[in-house]
């Protein structure tokens, strides 16, 4: 009987190994690592950011004076600020998400400076659009979070930006005669009413015509 029951058993504990999987499915493996930032560099950089604002508040009217002295002061505000932090970050066994931090940081500077001198040079740079949004958005988050994880497409957007689309070919020998009558003109003339709207097409050959206040005033002449 003893003999019997032990087979009975072993034969009940092969059975029920054959009901059992032969592993539980492993979690995935999280590869992308989360830098920890200093409590220095959250704040400064909430403070990095607060300074961008202000001086970006100054051109929401792109071609206004305010919007040129804004960037014409921009390296230099700028500069003030990065000296204090690059000082800091010199010092041996800052958190290991400082520096990358600090990257983005100065990004965000850069895409939106370039875009606001776009902007006032009436250049229609939707690239330098997305990354001046991106970069000062991502950097925003991550010194509320105090970890860095990525840069949210900043680099990506701002590799984009960087590249020069192709001249456009030159306006042709007729349309240069005739547009040479207005070639001395400026938005602000026409605007002030003391020279004529010159014809739409010349804006292809005359660069102060791309100033988007005077898209109204040919779209007022289409109604």
């Amino acid at each position: 009987m003893r003999i019997l029951g032990a087979i009975l058993l072993l034969f009940s504990l092969s059975a029920l190994a054959q009901d059992q999987p032969a592993s539980l499915p492993k979690k995935a493996k999280v590869t992308k690592k989360i830098l920890p930032i200093s409590q220095y560099l959250r704040q400064v950089g909430i403070l990095y950011l607060e300074t961008i604002n202000d001086l970006s508040r100054d051109c929401s009217e792109p071609h206004s004076d305010a919007c040129l002295a804004a960037t014409d002061r921009w390296d230099s505000t700028m500069a003030a600020l990065e000296d204090r932090v690059n000082i800091t970050l010199s010092e041996s066994r800052r958190p290991e998400g400082d520096a990358v931090f600090w990257e983005l940081l100065k990004n965000a500077s850069f895409s939106k400076h370039m875009y606001l001198m776009d902007a006032y040079l009436s250049r229609a740079n939707t690239k330098w659009l997305v990354a001046s949004d991106i970069c000062p958005e991502t950097a925003h988050r991550i010194a509320l979070d105090g970890e860095y994880f990525s840069d949210g497409g900043c680099r990506d957007a701002m590799d984009k930006a960087l590249i020069h689309p192709p001249l456009p070919p030159p306006p042709s020998a007729e349309l240069r005669a005739k547009c040479l009558p207005f070639a001395d003109g400026s938005a602000e003339k026409v605007l002030a009413k003391t020279m004529p709207l010159p014809p739409k097409d010349c804006r292809e050959a005359l660069g102060w015509m791309r100033d988007s206040r005077l898209s109204a005033l040919y779209d007022g002449q289409s109604k």
